[in-house]
Protein backbone atom coordinates (compact mmCIF):
# COMPACT_ATOMS: atom_id res chain seq x y z
CA UNK A 1 0.00 0.00 0.00
CA UNK A 2 0.89 3.21 -0.63
CA UNK A 3 1.16 5.73 1.96
CA UNK A 4 -1.00 8.94 2.13
CA UNK A 5 -0.50 12.17 2.59
CA UNK A 6 -2.62 15.15 2.83
CA UNK A 7 -2.19 18.19 0.25
CA UNK A 8 -2.33 21.90 1.48
CA UNK A 9 -3.02 24.66 -0.19
CA UNK A 10 -0.89 28.11 -0.21
CA UNK A 11 -1.46 31.51 -2.65
CA UNK A 12 0.25 32.05 -5.73
CA UNK A 13 1.48 35.61 -4.22
CA UNK A 14 1.07 39.00 -1.66
CA UNK A 15 -2.52 40.20 -1.06
CA UNK A 16 -3.75 43.39 0.60
CA UNK A 17 -7.42 43.65 2.03
CA UNK A 18 -8.94 46.44 3.95
CA UNK A 19 -12.54 47.03 5.95
CA UNK A 20 -13.96 49.58 8.48
CA UNK A 21 -16.22 48.27 11.51
CA UNK A 22 -17.57 50.97 13.66
CA UNK A 23 -14.89 53.13 12.62
CA UNK A 24 -11.82 51.26 13.20
CA UNK A 25 -9.81 50.10 10.30
CA UNK A 26 -8.32 46.19 9.58
CA UNK A 27 -5.76 45.84 6.89
CA UNK A 28 -4.88 42.34 6.19
CA UNK A 29 -1.54 41.43 4.31
CA UNK A 30 -0.80 37.73 3.23
CA UNK A 31 2.40 36.66 2.00
CA UNK A 32 3.56 33.36 0.67
CA UNK A 33 6.83 31.85 2.79
CA UNK A 34 8.47 28.88 3.09
CA UNK A 35 10.55 29.94 6.26
CA UNK A 36 10.32 31.11 9.47
CA UNK A 37 12.73 33.94 8.82
CA UNK A 38 11.20 35.42 5.42
CA UNK A 39 7.97 35.36 7.77
CA UNK A 40 9.22 37.43 10.26
CA UNK A 41 11.26 39.60 7.64
CA UNK A 42 7.70 40.23 6.73
CA UNK A 43 5.91 40.77 9.46
CA UNK A 44 8.64 42.98 10.74
CA UNK A 45 8.03 45.08 7.50
CA UNK A 46 4.67 45.51 7.97
CA UNK A 47 5.33 46.73 11.58
CA UNK A 48 7.84 49.06 10.07
CA UNK A 49 4.91 50.35 7.49
CA UNK A 50 2.24 50.86 10.06
CA UNK A 51 4.23 51.90 13.28
CA UNK A 52 1.56 54.18 14.46
CA UNK A 53 -1.11 51.15 14.00
CA UNK A 54 -2.56 50.33 17.50
CA UNK A 55 -1.86 46.48 16.40
CA UNK A 56 -0.11 44.49 13.92
CA UNK A 57 -1.44 40.87 14.72
CA UNK A 58 1.13 38.22 13.15
CA UNK A 59 0.44 34.57 11.94
CA UNK A 60 2.26 32.22 9.93
CA UNK A 61 2.14 28.38 8.64
CA UNK A 62 5.02 26.63 7.62
CA UNK A 63 5.99 23.54 6.41
CA UNK A 64 3.84 20.76 4.15
CA UNK A 65 3.14 19.34 7.28
CA UNK A 66 1.88 22.33 9.22
CA UNK A 67 5.00 21.62 11.36
CA UNK A 68 5.94 25.69 11.96
CA UNK A 69 2.93 28.11 13.99
CA UNK A 70 3.07 31.31 15.10
CA UNK A 71 0.68 33.57 16.60
CA UNK A 72 -0.11 36.76 18.63
CA UNK A 73 -3.02 39.38 19.80
CA UNK A 74 -0.19 42.41 19.89
CA UNK A 75 -2.07 43.82 23.26
CA UNK A 76 -5.80 42.73 21.72
CA UNK A 77 -7.30 40.47 24.53
CA UNK A 78 -5.99 37.29 24.69
CA UNK A 79 -7.65 34.56 22.09
CA UNK A 80 -9.12 37.71 19.96
CA UNK A 81 -7.17 38.25 17.24
CA UNK A 82 -4.21 35.65 16.52
CA UNK A 83 -5.50 32.54 17.48
CA UNK A 84 -8.62 32.73 15.45
CA UNK A 85 -7.01 33.82 11.95
CA UNK A 86 -4.77 30.89 12.84
CA UNK A 87 -7.84 28.43 13.42
CA UNK A 88 -9.49 29.59 10.25
CA UNK A 89 -6.15 29.15 8.05
CA UNK A 90 -5.64 25.28 9.57
CA UNK A 91 -9.30 25.05 9.32
CA UNK A 92 -8.44 25.67 4.96
CA UNK A 93 -5.78 23.58 4.52
CA UNK A 94 -3.37 26.48 4.40
CA UNK A 95 0.31 26.65 4.96
CA UNK A 96 3.67 28.35 4.06
CA UNK A 97 1.58 31.62 4.07
CA UNK A 98 2.55 35.01 6.44
CA UNK A 99 -0.19 37.38 7.64
CA UNK A 100 -0.29 40.53 9.68
CA UNK A 101 -3.96 42.23 9.91
CA UNK A 102 -3.29 46.12 10.77
CA UNK A 103 -5.74 47.74 13.13
CA UNK A 104 -6.53 51.54 13.72
CA UNK A 105 -8.51 52.16 16.32
CA UNK A 106 -11.70 54.39 15.75
CA UNK A 107 -12.89 54.92 19.33
CA UNK A 108 -15.23 52.26 19.50
CA UNK A 109 -14.87 49.18 21.43
CA UNK A 110 -15.89 46.04 19.96
CA UNK A 111 -16.12 43.55 22.34
CA UNK A 112 -14.26 39.92 22.42
CA UNK A 113 -16.95 38.57 20.08
CA UNK A 114 -16.59 41.69 17.72
CA UNK A 115 -12.97 41.55 17.40
CA UNK A 116 -13.07 37.78 16.63
CA UNK A 117 -15.41 38.52 13.63
CA UNK A 118 -13.06 41.27 12.38
CA UNK A 119 -9.78 39.75 12.38
CA UNK A 120 -11.30 36.70 10.68
CA UNK A 121 -13.13 38.69 8.34
CA UNK A 122 -9.92 40.65 7.27
CA UNK A 123 -8.06 37.85 6.72
CA UNK A 124 -10.69 36.05 4.81
CA UNK A 125 -11.34 39.18 2.87
CA UNK A 126 -7.59 38.59 2.03
CA UNK A 127 -7.89 34.97 1.33
CA UNK A 128 -10.95 35.38 -1.06
CA UNK A 129 -8.63 37.98 -2.99
CA UNK A 130 -5.83 35.67 -3.72
CA UNK A 131 -4.87 33.26 -6.17
CA UNK A 132 -4.84 30.31 -4.14
CA UNK A 133 -2.84 27.31 -5.35
CA UNK A 134 -3.37 23.55 -3.77
CA UNK A 135 -0.23 21.53 -3.70
CA UNK A 136 -2.26 17.74 -3.79
CA UNK A 137 -0.37 14.07 -3.14
CA UNK A 138 0.74 12.28 -6.47
CA UNK A 139 2.55 9.39 -6.35
CA UNK A 140 5.41 9.62 -9.07
CA UNK A 141 5.48 6.21 -11.43
CA UNK A 142 6.84 4.96 -14.24
CA UNK A 143 6.02 1.56 -16.69
CA UNK A 144 7.77 0.25 -19.60
CA UNK A 145 6.13 -1.34 -22.36
CA UNK A 146 5.95 -2.46 -26.26
CA UNK A 147 5.42 -0.12 -29.12
CA UNK A 148 1.84 -2.51 -29.46
CA UNK A 149 0.51 -1.35 -26.62
CA UNK A 150 1.09 1.91 -26.26
CA UNK A 151 -2.05 3.22 -28.15
CA UNK A 152 -4.05 1.00 -25.43
CA UNK A 153 -2.54 2.53 -22.59
CA UNK A 154 -2.29 5.76 -23.58
CA UNK A 155 -5.95 5.94 -24.08
CA UNK A 156 -6.22 3.75 -20.39
CA UNK A 157 -4.29 6.89 -18.83
CA UNK A 158 -5.85 10.02 -20.49
CA UNK A 159 -9.11 8.70 -19.85
CA UNK A 160 -8.49 8.02 -15.65
CA UNK A 161 -8.79 11.25 -13.68
CA UNK A 162 -6.76 9.66 -11.36
CA UNK A 163 -4.09 10.00 -13.25
CA UNK A 164 -1.25 12.66 -14.72
CA UNK A 165 0.20 12.13 -17.50
CA UNK A 166 3.92 13.44 -17.22
CA UNK A 167 6.24 12.31 -20.13
CA UNK A 168 6.84 9.48 -22.76
CA UNK A 169 10.62 8.27 -23.48
CA UNK A 170 10.29 5.85 -27.13
CA UNK A 171 13.41 4.01 -27.53
CA UNK A 172 13.22 0.41 -28.13
CA UNK A 173 10.39 0.63 -25.58
CA UNK A 174 8.08 3.44 -24.29
CA UNK A 175 8.69 4.42 -21.17
CA UNK A 176 5.67 5.97 -19.32
CA UNK A 177 6.21 8.72 -16.68
CA UNK A 178 2.96 9.58 -14.58
CA UNK A 179 1.86 10.81 -11.53
CA UNK A 180 -1.07 8.69 -9.68
CA UNK A 181 -3.46 9.94 -7.04
CA UNK A 182 -2.10 7.81 -3.55
CA UNK A 183 -5.38 6.28 -3.01
CA UNK A 184 -5.38 5.27 -6.28
CA UNK A 185 -2.30 3.74 -6.79
CA UNK A 186 -2.77 0.29 -6.05
CA UNK A 187 -5.80 -0.22 -7.80
CA UNK A 188 -4.25 1.11 -10.99
CA UNK A 189 -1.21 -1.45 -10.76
CA UNK A 190 -3.24 -4.16 -10.43
CA UNK A 191 -5.95 -2.64 -13.52
CA UNK A 192 -2.65 -2.73 -15.70
CA UNK A 193 -1.31 -6.08 -14.40
CA UNK A 194 -4.70 -7.64 -15.49
CA UNK A 195 -5.07 -5.30 -19.07
CA UNK A 196 -1.70 -6.47 -19.61
CA UNK A 197 -1.87 -10.23 -18.23
CA UNK A 198 1.20 -9.37 -16.34
CA UNK A 199 3.68 -7.98 -19.33
CA UNK A 200 3.70 -4.46 -17.04
CA UNK A 201 4.84 -3.98 -13.47
CA UNK A 202 3.69 -0.30 -12.77
CA UNK A 203 7.05 1.21 -10.72
CA UNK A 204 6.16 4.14 -7.77
CA UNK A 205 9.27 6.17 -7.53
CA UNK A 206 8.56 8.52 -4.95
CA UNK A 207 5.75 11.10 -3.72
CA UNK A 208 5.89 14.31 -5.07
CA UNK A 209 3.40 17.74 -4.45
CA UNK A 210 2.26 18.51 -7.67
CA UNK A 211 0.46 22.60 -8.11
CA UNK A 212 -3.11 23.28 -9.39
CA UNK A 213 -4.30 26.89 -10.05
CA UNK A 214 -7.84 27.11 -10.08
CA UNK A 215 -8.71 23.64 -10.10
CA UNK A 216 -6.03 23.00 -13.18
CA UNK A 217 -2.97 21.34 -12.82
CA UNK A 218 0.40 23.46 -13.65
CA UNK A 219 3.54 21.78 -14.77
CA UNK A 220 6.90 22.80 -13.38
CA UNK A 221 9.40 24.06 -15.67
Amino acid sequence: MIKLSKGYKTIKGPVRSEFKVKKSKFIGYLLPVKTREAAEAFIESINKKHYDANHNVPVYIIGNDSGIQKYSDDGEPSGTAGMPMLDLLKNEGFTNIAVVVTRYFGGTKLGTGGLVRAYTKSLSLALEGASVLEKRAFVSSEMLLDYTLHGKFINYIKNNEAIILSDEVFTDQVQIKMFIKPEKFDKIKDEINDMSAGAIEIESLDQKYLTFENGYYQKEG
